[in-house]
């Protein structure tokens, strides 16, 4: 499935999307096995802070969909 970045800020219209893309292939929430072209979406909970591997997914080719937190990770 293509998702296109005007489909996902239309569902999410305060999240911001870092990276140049306008089109993916996926969504993702595990860096471990993302791929250019995904959307990495990064979960947090109470043991776990996907933020912290946004560098991971962009290393990757991925373009990551920020909901909440301004990406502080990214400084």
């Amino acid at each position: 499935m293509l998702f296109t970045k005007k489909e996902i800020l239309s569902i999410l219209p305060n999240a911001k999307i870092i990276g140049n893309d306008t089109h993916f292939s996926a969504v993702s929430t595990d860096t471990r096995t993302i791929k250019a072209g995904e959307l990495f979406i990064p979960i947090t909970g109470a043991k776990f802070d996907g933020r912290k591997f946004i560098h991971v997914a962009i290393e990757k080719g991925a373009a990551v969909l920020d909901v909440k937190n301004g990406l502080e990770a990214l400084q």
